[in-house]
């Protein structure tokens, strides 16, 4: 197998939310530092353009083809229970910056570290957030075209932990249970709320997908669940949209953490802290590395994108790295 290489030019000292579009990628650089900003370079590697500074950015971006969407949070509480998030989106090229969505925070008492945790599906935003009367995580909505009031989705599920992934019919999500604190399923809930389905139930909250680490291919959704404590990733799937638990593929990969999860109809790739880069067979559910020698790249679920090239994903501190498809 042809091994992943770092893209030539990129140095990278802390990536997040990496994002393609058209043949440039887009990541949040040195979130949480005062020179954080969002970059860009080319698919081929070359020189790194700097798109929006700005120290009060979220972990959190993602994109419609042509503007970019990202979070930032307010360094001051205002006097509220929670600091102040908005929603804003710029151009490719860093012009009209535009505020969005307010009325939110990313960070407050049970979530204080911003989450890489936005998706836009069926024309609306997707995030995990609290707001001025309820200051636990739960699953938010609100409508590309902005808002100041965003809405909450099904709270009385109990509050959200982890939004993994949206797509066209719904959300996959960590729930804690409002009957049992404590207690977290891994579940489905349609676009705009609904009924949910749980895919996962009862196990640890540290062995659930998060974000970056759930992909839908076709009609077949697919996700890692580590296990705990034995250092062995397990796979599921279910059918969009699900109806009910999801079922075990075949084969784990052991030794391993799954840090994320990115698919389309040619292949379904996985990264593992630890062992590197897999690629998923979806019928079989065997695991077969393509590139033992991201051993140490330490990739996290957001840090990936695809095109019909490469697989690209990074490591914080380590490059951005494209590994031939």
């Amino acid at each position: 197998m042809t091994p992943a290489e770092t893209l030539p030019g990129v140095p990278v000292p802390e990536l997040r939310a990496l994002t393609l579009v058209g043949s440039n990628l887009y990541w949040i650089d040195s979130q949480g530092t005062p020179t954080a900003s969002i970059k860009s370079v080319p698919t081929t590697g070359g020189k790194v353009t700097t798109v929006l500074s700005d120290p009060t950015l979220d972990q959190n971006m993602t994109t419609d083809g042509t503007l970019l969407y990202f979070t930032w949070t307010s360094a001051a509480d205002a006097g509220q229970s929670y600091k102040p998030s908005e929603l804003d989106s710029v151009k490719v090229d860093g012009t009209s910056r535009t505020s969005l969505v307010t009325g939110f925070s990313t960070q407050n008492a049970t979530h204080t570290t911003p989450a890489s945790e936005l998706f836009l599906a069926g024309g609306n935003f997707y995030f995990v957030a609290a707001n001025n009367t309820v200051i636990t995580n739960q699953l938010t909505s609100a409508p590309l075209a902005g808002t100041s009031s965003p809405t909450l989705i099904n709270a009385s599920a109990g509050s959200a932990v982890d939004l993994a992934y949206a797509d066209s019919t719904g959300v996959y999500v960590t729930l804690e249970s409002a009957a049992t604190p404590g207690a977290f399923d891994f579940s489905y809930v349609p676009l705009g709320g609904g009924t949910v389905t749980t895919l996962y139930p009862g196990g640890p909250l540290s062995g659930y997908p998060g974000a970056g680490q759930v992909t839908v291919v076709g009609s077949t959704v697919y996700f890692p669940i580590d296990g705990v404590g034995t250092s062995a990733v397990t796979f599921m799937s279910a059918t969009v949209p699900p109806t009910g638990a999801a079922t075990m593929l075949g084969s784990t990969i052991t030794g391993a953490v799954a840090n994320g999860i990115i698919g389309d109809a040619q292949d379904v790739y996985v990264f593992s802290d630890g062992t590197g880069v897999y690629s998923l067979n979806t019928t079989t559910g065997v695991p077969t590395s393509v590139d033992p020698n991201a051993v140490n790249e330490n990739v996290s679920g957001e840090i990936r994108a695809l095109d019909s090239k490469n697989v690209y994903f990074g490591e914080a501190g380590g490059g951005l790295w494209a590994h031939p498809r």
